[in-house]
Order: C-alpha cells, then sequence, then structure tokens
C-alpha cells in the first residue's frame, strides 16, 4: 500500500473521531444558541447578574463585566441541558454500530463501517468503547462531567485552559498520525474494531491516489504540512505544560486581600457624601445616601456570595423609604469658566504664577446658587464616622461636584477670615481638616483616596494663606489647629494596603468572566507585600529607593508578547488581559510620595504655627529651627526644615528633583514682628 494510500486513508479514519466530537460540540452549541434567543420556551432567567441591577452610574462600569457573567452562565445551563441530547444521540450510535448498519449517523455519510477483528459485526461493549473511549470525544466528555458534577464555575480561565489542553492533545495525536506507517488508528487500537471504508469510499481513494503529481510538489506539501503540525504540537504543548504548571495561589490571598473593617451603618459621613445627589425635593439627604449605600452593598454582597468570596454580613435590613434605584442626573455645581484661574485665592503658589485673581465674591455667589448642595456638604463635617461600605469599584460619589465644593469651602472659610469672624473660620477649617483625614484613612479604591488627598491638601495650603492674612491665629487657636494637622504617618492613608484596596473591588467583578488564575494571584500577592513593604519604610529611607513602580517587580511593564504567552505559567489569554487590567491600577510611586509629602508639609505647617505663637523674629528663626523637637523635624530629610529668609518662607526640596518649582514650601507673614 502506498504512502499516500495510507494517508489518504487514515485522513478518512480520522474524520469519524473529529466529526464525532463536532457533533458533541454542535449540540452544546445548539441549545445554547436556544437559549440565548428563547427558542422552545427554554429560559436563562437564573442568569440574572445580581449587578444588573445596580444604580445606572454603576452600570457604567459594570454592565459589561455583567454581560460577560451572564454569558458564561448561560454555558453553564447549556452544559446542562445538553446531556438530554448528548445521550441519546451516544446511545443511538452505539446501537448502530452494535446493530445490523454498523455504523454511526455521520459515518454512515461519510463512507465507513465497523467490525471486530474477525471481521464480525461489533459487541454493545466494543461499540460503547468505541464511542465513549474516543480520544476526541472522552476528553469532551470528561470535561462535560466535570463541570456538571462538581459545578465549578465556567471562566474564561477555565475555558481556554481546557481548549489548549485539548488542541495540545490533539495535535500531539496528529503528529504521531504523520509518523505512522499503518492505516489503523488509535481509536481502533483501544476498541478492538476496525474502521472499514465502503467500496465507493475506497474507489474515491484509489483515484486521488492514482493521479500523478510532480515529485517535487509532493515532497514540499508533505514536509510543509508536517512542519506546520509540529510547530503547533510543540507550540500548544508548551502552552498546556505551562498551564499545568502555575501552581495555586497563597493560602491567604483572599484573606489579605478582602479583610476589611465593618462598615459603620450610624454617624457615617459617606452616607452624606453619597446623599449630595439626592433629588432637590429630598429633605433628608442622609438618610437617602444610607439607603442607596445599603442597596448597592446588599446586591454586591449577593453577588460576591454567589461567587463564593467573602463579603459584608452586616448590612441593615431595613426597608427603603427614600432611595429607589432609577436613573437620574446627578446634581452638578454651576461651575466657573475653566478658563479663569481662581486657586490663587486660596493657594499662594497659585498666586505667584497668576498676574490676576478674580473677584472673591464671584466665586461665593455660587453658595446662594448652589443652596442645596452647599447646605449638604457642610453637614458632611457633623458625622463621627467615614466608613464605606463594600461596594467595589463605584463608590457613587460625585467627585466633580465634591471637589468644587471643597474648593468653595476654602473660599468661603477666607472670606470669614476677611470679616473678622475667625473663630467661626478656624471652626470650619478644622471641621473640615478633621473630616478629610477620616476620608484619607478610609478602605477605597486609588481613584477616590486621589480626590479625598487633594481635598485635604488644599485645606493645608489655606491653612498657609490663612495665616498670612491673620497671623494671631496662631496664637489664640494654636490649640484647635495643631490637633487637626497631626497626621503622624502615612499608615493614616492606608498607604501599605493602596494597591490591595484599589484591586479588592475589581478583582470580583472580573472573576467570574476571567477565572481565578493562579499564577496572577501568586503575582498580585506578591504585589501587595511589596506595596506594604515599601510603604512601611521610613520617609528617608523610602526617598532613597529607585523603584518608579509600588509592584515593579511582582507586576513588570506589559511590554513583551512572547513572555506573556511562552514563558509565564498559567493560561497566555487571561494573562494578557489580565496584565492589561492592571495599567489601570495606579501602582506609582509617587502617590506614596505624595502621601509622604502630605505629612512633611503638616510637619512644617506645625512648625509655621509654632513660630507664629511664640513670635520669634525672622533673624531668630534659624536658630529656633535648629532647636524644634525632632518630632517636629521633616520627616523626609530627618532633619529641620530650612528657612529662606529672602522669601520668609520655610521650606524643604522634593528628593526627587532638584529645581526650586519643586520645593515644598510654607510663607510666613513676619510683618508684623519687631526685631
Amino acid at each position: 500500500m502506498t504512502k499516500n494510500k495510507i494517508a489518504a486513508i487514515k485522513k478518512v479514519k480520522t474524520g469519524f473521531d473529529i466529526s464525532e466530537a463536532a457533533v458533541i460540540f454542535g449540540i452544546v452549541y445548539a441549545v445554547f444558541f436556544c437559549l440565548k434567543h428563547g427558542i422552545l420556551g427554554l429560559s436563562t432567567a437564573q442568569c440574572d447578574n445580581p449587578l444588573m441591577q445596580m444604580p445606572s452610574d454603576v452600570l457604567d462600569i459594570m454592565g459589561g463585566i455583567a454581560e460577560t457573567t451572564n454569558h458564561l452562565c448561560v454555558s453553564a445551563i447549556a452544559i446542562e441541558l445538553s446531556w438530554a441530547f448528548i445521550v441519546p444521540y451516544i446511545m443511538i450510535c452505539i446501537c448502530m454500530i452494535a446493530g445490523r448498519h454498523q455504523t454511526t449517523p455521520v459515518s454512515y455519510f461519510r463512507g465507513l463501517y465497523f467490525t471486530n477483528e474477525k471481521g464480525e459485526r461489533p459487541t454493545f461493549r466494543q461499540a460503547a468503547t468505541l464511542m465513549l473511549g474516543n480520544v476526541f470525544i472522552f476528553p469532551i466528555i470528561l470535561c462535560l462531567l466535570y463541570w456538571q458534577i462538581t459545578g465549578a464555575q465556567q471562566s474564561m480561565d477555565s475555558v481556554f485552559n481546557i481548549m489548549y489542553i485539548f488542541i495540545a492533545y490533539s495535535y500531539a495525536l496528529g503528529v504521531y498520525r504523520y509518523f505512522s506507517n499503518t492505516p489503523i488508528t488509535i481509536n481502533e487500537r483501544l476498541s478492538g474494531l476496525r474502521i472499514h471504508l465502503t467500496d465507493k469510499t475506497k474507489n474515491k481513494i484509489e483515484q486521488q491516489a492514482s493521479k500523478r503529481k510532480t515529485r517535487w510538489l509532493h515532497i514540499v506539501s508533505y514536509y510543509l504540512g508536517l512542519g506546520i503540525h509540529i510547530l503547533a504540537a510543540i507550540f500548544f504543548i508548551l502552552i498546556a505544560v505551562n498551564i499545568l504548571r502555575q501552581g495555586s495561589a497563597p493560602a491567604d490571598y483572599e484573606q489579605y486581600l478582602y479583610a476589611r473593617e465593618q462598615t459603620q451603618w450610624d454617624d457615617n459621613a459617606y452616607f452624606a457624601l453619597t446623599g449630595l445627589d439626592a433629588p432637590v425635593d429630598i429633605e433628608n439627604a442622609y438618610l437617602y445616601g444610607k439607603e442607596r449605600a445599603i442597596y448597592t452593598a446588599r446586591i454586591f454582597s449577593t453577588y460576591k456570595a454567589e461567587n463564593n468570596l467573602p463579603h459584608e454580613t452586616n448590612i441593615p435590613q431595613i426597608a427603603l423609604s427614600l432611595y429607589t434605584p432609577k436613573e437620574a442626573d446627578k446634581n452638578e455645581i454651576n461651575r466657573l469658566d475653566e478658563q479663569e484661574d481662581w486657586h490663587c485665592l486660596v493657594d499662594m503658589r497659585a498666586q505667584e504664577q497668576t498676574s490676576a485673581c478674580p473677584n472673591k465674591s464671584h466665586i461665593l455667589d455660587l453658595i446662594p446658587q448652589n443652596k442645596i448642595l452647599w447646605d449638604r456638604f457642610l453637614q458632611m463635617a457633623e458625622y463621627k464616622h467615614f466608613s464605606i461600605p463594600d461596594i467595589s469599584i463605584s463608590t457613587n460619589i460625585n467627585g466633580r461636584a465634591i471637589w468644587t465644593l471643597s474648593n468653595i469651602h476654602s473660599v468661603y472659610v477666607l472670606d470669614l477670615i476677611d470679616q473678622n469672624k475667625k473663630e467661626e473660620a478656624v471652626r470650619e477649617w478644622q471641621r473640615f481638616m478633621v473630616l478629610y483625614r477620616k476620608m484619607i484613612n478610609a478602605s477605597g479604591p486609588i481613584s477616590d483616596k486621589a480626590v479625598y488627598i487633594g481635598m485635604l491638601k488644599t485645606k493645608l495650603r489655606l491653612l498657609e494663606i490663612m495665616l498670612n492674612h491673620a497671623p494671631d491665629l496662631a496664637v489664640t487657636y494654636k490649640h484647635e489647629i495643631t490637633n487637626a494637622l497631626n497626621l503622624h504617618g502615612i499608615d493614616k492613608f492606608r498607604a501599605s494596603h493602596v494597591i490591595a484596596d484599589d484591586w479588592r473591588g475589581i478583582e470580583p467583578l472580573i472573576l467570574p468572566a476571567l477565572g481565578a488564575n493562579q499564577y496572577q494571584r501568586q503575582r498580585l500577592y506578591a504585589c501587595f507585600i511589596e506595596n506594604k513593604n515599601l510603604a512601611t519604610l521610613p520617609a528617608l529611607i523610602f526617598f532613597k529607593q529607585d523603584q518608579k513602580t509600588i509592584c515593579e517587580n511582582a507586576l513588570p511593564r506589559f511590554d513583551n508578547f512572547t513572555r506573556h504567552i511562552l514563558i509565564e505559567p498559567g493560561n497566555f489569554m487571561t494573562n494578557i488581559i489580565y496584565n492589561l487590567l492592571y495599567g489601570g491600577l495606579d501602582t506609582g510611586v509617587s502617590f506614596v510620595a505624595n502621601m509622604h509629602h502630605i505629612v512633611a508639609e503638616s510637619k512644617m505647617a506645625l512648625v509655621a504655627v509654632n513660630i507664629l505663637h511664640d513670635r520669634i523674629t525672622p533673624s531668630g528663626i534659624p536658630d529656633y529651627l535648629q532647636k524644634t523637637p525632632t518630632d517636629l523635624y521633616n520627616p523626609i530629610t530627618q532633619a529641620p526644615f530650612l528657612w529662606d529668609s529672602e522669601n520668609a518662607r520655610l521650606y524643604y526640596n522634593d528628593p526627587y528633583y532638584d529645581d526650586l518649582y519643586s520645593s515644598h514650601k510654607f510663607i510666613i507673614n513676619t510683618n508684623t514682628f519687631e526685631e
């Protein structure tokens, strides 16, 4: 028998294996299609994702993720329902092979029939072995049974893992088929049966084998096909090996990531913050915000519980009387012209860079124009706690409005100073400094924390200009100012958990769709620990580090597809997606560095308050600085702050930059002091 003829016969016989496997796939897909389109009365009501009940602004972020999760859920139902068609089909095939037809429905049209080694009709046992032991069908049946019996979560990771292992397995069989010199297939050897070709099929093969081909074309086509199969087999086998060697995530990964303080459901300023957007006819905006948080937290808790993730359990079980989950426009501040730089009114650095500041009354006119929002904003500082419920990446805050309100409040405080209402001004400044300190200590995403840190920094700058307008505030209200300035260290910013806090809101959303890629969880855990170690360094040592990102070692830049595909353990498809998602994490060291700078600037403000309180003359300030207690040293340099006598300011230079513009300073009004 010629090589051409042997190859043609093996090709036809292998077609039996592949075609029967294709029928199984076809049945599952047909059921999936009917489910998606409601054909034959099939329903996917049980796949209704809790996330789809979230408020509209949350759905803007989660809608696509929820849809992907829904798609996978429908696939799981399709697999479950498919057994009602797969089992009868396999039974029909077994009966037909052991019956007088000695073939299957698909093989009949391909011109194939089966006998035992003696040429006799197969027994039911041999027919069952041929079908269930089929090298292509058996892995599919095994996977379907695994998902059905264990109830394992279907995800891109698990599906692609099985798919690539199956492809590697198939290509390995293909290479074997190429090198085999016998027309007998693996399935024939395993089952003890022989696949025969009908006379019509034999004649077709004879005709194809008898056709003359130029020798060079035959050699090129044969070895080209063989080379492609071998390269593909090596590639997919390597992918399969990577999948099998990914290992498991650290045992305490979920504990580290999801551990958080229980939400304070009473006396919580966060609810006042989320209530800023309550409809204008709602008088109790705090209760509205609380109900909104409860509604969202319930849904997210249910969602996480369904996916076997740690979730919040102390959510109040109260009826919602004010909040209804409907789409509504956010209440926005009537903003000033974006081209008009009015921050110079409350920031002396901005004053140095602005030729003319707008009239203060222009900004204060926004208060009566936004009376409801303004009153709600002032109420925020009355509450004892600022605690964010476990409600994923969207915390339902209107960042644009809260930022603008905070800036208007700074102008408002400065206006109180100018009206000689100093006690009221200091009280307002102190109230919101205390509030912002609570906000930066809350567990939440980096995007929100960045807003809170910015507002805190604005209030530090406001103190500088307050003392410049009225230096005597440091004498009369030193105690109040000092208490508000004591930030101690960046642990009050949850700096050691910056990455974990951010990822905690992201992972639950992508986990059902992408799956728990164990290798990526190992990398993330290493990133969390790297973040913790870096953030717990003293400021002096922190700024001597050369790292540009927090997770420089654990999450290197995504810039090499070859590494992600051929070298990294795990499924390369989900590895690539995860690495793209890491781009959304703010892993820059500058974020933690900014926290250190705020602590240093608060210390510098404390020193400035002491100088003004003790009425130290400009000429005496250098000696005074040298005698300051070590707890008032610059934490970044572990040395006293510097004094610029020419510009009458305390300062220190940014360790990352050398130019004068990057220096951090606090201007002191010493004009009233006598030498």
